[in-house]
C-alpha cells in the first residue's frame, strides 16, 4: 500500500493507513528519478528476468551441485521439498552450494565450459539496447557468476542497458575463495528466498500508473512468483517449477519455450499493440476524524487498484462532511 497525501495541516494527524514496509508515504517516484534508476532513459517497458535455466539453457547452480557436490537426486529431492513447504529455499540453496569443494575461479572455468545461452536470448539482447528496453537480471545466484558468464557467452562487456542484482560471493572463515572450500554464497537480504526478488521491482510497481512503464518478468523458478506478483506480465518457462508453484498459488502466466516468444511479445507490447498494463480501478473512501477545532474533518480517499500489492492513495481534506464511502459502479 502506497500513499500519497495531501491533507491540511490545520487538522489534527489522520487516522495511521501504513505504508509497505519498505518504501515512504510519499514515494518520490517520477520518470527519470535518479531513486529509481532504470526509470532514468524514460523506458515505456523494464523487463526483469531470472538468469539459470532461463536466460542460459542450463541451471549454473544445478550444474555445480550435480557434479560438483552432492550430486541431483538430493538437490531433486530439496527442490521437492521447497515445492512443499517443508524447507525454505534459502536454507536449500545453501545447502546445495556447500556441497561443492572446488574453489570458486574453478568453478567459474567448469561453467564457462558447459554453459549455454538461450538460443534467442542474444537477439533479444541487443533488440533491447536499441529500443530502450532496460534489462533487469534479478537471481538467486551470484552476481560473479552471472557476470562472467554474459560476457563470455555474448562474447564481450556487458552493456548499460542490463542490470545484474543477485547474491554474492564471500569467504569461508578468511580463506581465499580461490582454494578448495574457500567461499560460500553471501544472501542478498534475510527473506527465505535469500534474495527476495520483488524488493527490486516494488518501487517502479509503486509508480502512478500513468506515468510508470510496464514491467514485464521472466522465470523458471519458485524463487520468481514473488516478483512476478509485482509486474504487468509473467513468462514462465515451459515444464519448470515455476508453472506448477503458479497454478498452486492461482498466478496467471504465459509460457514461453525460448526467448522467441518473449521478444515477439515485447515488441507488440512496446509497440502498443498488446496491452498487458494493469487497469485502474479507482476507490473513493470518505472517513471523518476529530480537528483541533473540536469539528469534524473528512478525509476523501482515491484509491487505485494496480495489482494486489500496490494500492495508490491521493488524498482531499474537506471540513464538515459526513462519514461516507463511494465504491466505482463496476
Amino acid at each position: 500500500m502506497i500513499l500519497a497525501s495531501s491533507a491540511s495541516s490545520s487538522s489534527s494527524p489522520v487516522p495511521s493507513i501504513r505504508s509497505h514496509e519498505h518504501y515512504p508515504a510519499t514515494p518520490p517516484f517520477t520518470m527519470g528519478s535518479t531513486a529509481l534508476p532504470y526509470l532514468k532513459t524514460n523506458p515505456k517497458v523494464i523487463f526483469f528476468t531470472d538468469f539459470d535455466g532461463t536466460i542460459t539453457l542450463e541451471d549454473s547452480n544445478d550444474h555445480m551441485t550435480d557434479n560438483l557436490g552432492f550430486g541431483g537426486e538430493r538437490r531433486r529431492q530439496l527442490n521437492k521439498d521447497v515445492l512443499e513447504n517443508k524447507v525454505t529455499f534459502r536454507d536449500s540453496f545453501r545447502d546445495m552450494l556447500d556441497s561443492v569443494k572446488n574453489p570458486f575461479n574453478e568453478c567459474l572455468d567448469i561453467l564457462r565450459a558447459n554453459m549455454h545461452l538461450d538460443p534467442h536470448f542474444a537477439e533479444f539482447y541487443y533488440w533491447a539496447k536499441e529500443n530502450n528496453v532496460p534489462i533487469v537480471v534479478l537471481s538467486s545466484g551470484m552476481v560473479p557468476v552471472i557476470k562472467t558468464l554474459l560476457e563470455t557467452l555474448l562474447g564481450h562487456p556487458l552493456d548499460d542497458h542490463l542490470t545484474i542484482v543477485a547474491n554474492e560471493v564471500e569467504s569461508r572463515d578468511g580463506r581465499d575463495i580461490n582454494t578448495p572450500g574457500g567461499w560460500q554464497i553471501k544472501y542478498h537480504d534475510d527473506s527465505h528466498f535469500g534474495h527476495d526478488k520483488s524488493l527490486e521491482i516494488k518501487p517502479y510497481a509503486a509508480v502512478p500508473f500513468d506515468e510508470r512503464p510496464t514491467l514485464l518478468y521472466a522465470g523458471d523458478g519458485v524463487s520468481d512468483l514473488s516478483a512476478a506478483s509485482e509486474t504487468d506480465l509473467l513468462f514462465a518457462k515451459a515444464g519448470k517449477d515455476l508453472i506448477t508453484y503458479c497454478e498452486r498459488e492461482g498466478m496467471p502466466y504465459t509460457v514461453f519455450e525460448n526467448w522467441s516468444s518473449i521478444l515477439a511479445t515485447t515488441k507488440d507490447i512496446l509497440s502498443g499493440k498488446t496491452v498487458v498494463k494493469k487497469e485502474q480501478k479507482a476507490i473513493t473512501l470518505s472517513y471523518s476524524y476529530p480537528c483541533w477545532l473540536g469539528t469534524l474533518a473528512t478525509q476523501h480517499v482515491t484509491a487505485y487498484w494496480i495489482r494486489p500489492s500496490a494500492l495508490a492513495l491521493s488524498f482531499t481534506p474537506e471540513n464538515q462532511r459526513p462519514l461516507g464511502m463511494t465504491w466505482p459502479s463496476n
